[in-house]
């Protein structure tokens, strides 16, 4: 797991030196996170009730409870396989494309039943969105990059570019690209190319946003520019993330869930997670005692 950190004067990461698992546990919030209260009156945007998860015949997600708010965001926080990335990718169904997957209970976007075979996949996808843990830009030019799939859902022409040039700007690249949309999307760089796929990702309009470790193979710049844009983006849209970074978790999320072996073994909002956890597991995985 990634060590604990101090604001630096930049105000992103320097070491933590020898605090106290309290004194890491306050600065997750006091130090590195603007205060982003969990409102808890938003509507429930996402609710998974008993979903377990199977690879074949092996069990990884168990009875999993959680309610996923509108606008705001839910971070997934736990060490190296405990289910994170499995559960986020069961949201959107990505994990159809694995033979043996399957998942039962129940996992509602509004009124949508995720889980079963009547669900239009594609209607699920054009609601939810997913940015992956590595940039996987087409190669293509940056303006097909995003135009390519409103092309396949037969766009007109001027809402295309309306929309390509609506979803830069809400990715916070437009003024960076917008004299070389023609030229090839490998040309960017590593954050720019993360940030091509978020727009990529939002061009259909969806409600909702999946993100699975989107600033890990970034550098501390570009990780800043992608929070940014998160407290951006989430004026418009639901996000749930997967994040081994517990201070990037601090800094963005109102809500998380912290899973271990498969369970949820604490969910609520982010600053009473830190602040004050309910379980022992949970105080020594935000205290560096293990993950």
């Amino acid at each position: 797991m990634t060590s604990m950190t101090n604001l630096n004067t930049n105000g992103r990461y320097s070491p933590a030196g020898n605090m106290t698992g309290a004194a890491q546990r306050e600065s997750l919030v006091t130090e590195l996170r603007p205060v982003y209260e969990a409102n808890a009156t938003a509507p429930v945007k996402l609710q998974s009730r008993e979903l377990d998860f199977f690879y074949g015949t092996q069990q990884v997600l168990y009875g999993i409870n959680l309610d996923m708010r509108t606008r705001q965001v839910t971070a997934l926080i736990g060490p190296s396989g405990s289910g994170k990335t499995t559960f986020l990718r069961t949201i959107n169904r990505m994990n159809d494309v694995v033979p043996g997957a399957r998942a039962t209970g129940s996992l509602v976007v509004d009124d949508m039943e995720v889980i079963g075979s009547q669900i239009d996949v594609t209607l699920l996808r054009r609601r939810v969105g997913m940015v992956f843990q590595r940039a996987n830009p087409f190669p293509k030019s940056i303006f097909e990059n995003i135009a390519y799939a409103m092309r396949v859902h037969k766009y007109d022409r001027d809402e295309i570019r309306d929309r390509v040039e609506t979803s830069l700007r809400e990715a916070a690249l437009w003024d960076e690209v917008k004299d070389k949309l023609k030229k090839s999307a490998f040309a960017l760089s590593g954050g720019q190319q993360q940030r091509l796929c978020i727009a990529r990702a939002i061009a259909l309009r969806p409600e909702v946003l999946l993100m699975d470790e989107p600033a890990s193979a970034l550098d501390p710049i570009s990780t800043g520019k992608i929070e940014d844009l998160i407290i951006e983006l989430k004026k418009k849209y639901t996000i749930v993330i997967v994040t081994h970074n517990l201070q990037q978790a601090a800094r963005i999320s109102e809500y998380c869930a912290f899973f271990l072996e498969g369970r949820i073994q604490e969910s609520g909002s982010s600053m009473q997670m830190f602040l004050r956890p309910a379980h022992k597991e949970t105080e020594d995985f935000i205290t560096g005692r293990f993950g």
